[in-house]
């Protein structure tokens, strides 16, 4: 990676960009809202022909309740059901704009390298790369972008406070999956994914 600054300047240099002062309160306010109206995550295993890794169709409440649809790949032999699954940790992965979760059988690089990994669809988003299952009932069925300005003026109904309320939900259901209470949780994604990822770290206590 090539940047004009050495890693110690970066880490401690601060953007001119200051969030307003009642950013906190209104962010958990969405989130408690979104806590009170949600269900227990749903798991079904899927069968898809890979003897390496277990898949599983997942889904869990986002904003509103919403259902939000994921795949949760595991190393087949990692236990699972009951039992802690063994894994060093599970990946909460977030799809760039305009993707989704894809196909059950298209796993992610770290479940290769013996992490458990939790793929998530982006609301009403998937019709332009990595397929998507979950449509956004306040807008739209998976479709193709645009979404950055959907909602823009709504303020706390906006798409991406749905997107990103989504994003810490999909953080808080890793604790109700089978084997995977306690589990450290890490966030990843790139574009879109990169900033769903750093949103979800930002409003989520227990992301390592």
């Amino acid at each position: 990676m090539l940047t004009e600054l050495p890693p110690d300047a970066l880490r401690a240099t601060e953007g001119l960009c200051r969030p307003p002062g009642d950013l906190q309160q209104s962010w958990q306010k969405t989130l408690t809202k979104a806590r009170e109206v949600g269900e227990p995550p749903s798991v079904r295993h899927t069968e898809t022909g890979l003897s390496l890794v277990r898949t599983d169709a997942v889904a869990f409440s986002g904003w509103g309740g919403h259902r939000i649809n994921a795949w949760l790949h595991t190393p087949a032999g990692a236990t699972h059901g009951d039992h802690q699954t063994g894994v060093p940790a599970l990946v909460v992965q977030f799809p760039g704009y305009g993707g989704g979760r894809g196909l059950a059988h298209q796993v992610p690089v770290w479940v290769l390298a013996g992490y458990a990994s939790l793929s998530i669809d982006v609301r009403g988003q998937g019709s332009e790369w990595g397929a998507g299952d979950t449509a956004d009932p306040v807008g739209s069925a998976p479709s193709f972008p645009g979404f950055l300005t959907r909602g823009l003026l709504d303020g706390d109904g906006g798409y991406y406070r749905r997107v990103i309320t989504d994003a810490v939900r999909a953080v808080d259901a890793v604790a109700d999956l089978p084997g995977l209470a306690g589990a450290r949780v890490v966030v990843a994604g790139a574009s879109q994914g990169g900033g769903l990822a750093l949103a979800a770290a930002g409003l989520c206590a227990d992301v390592a």
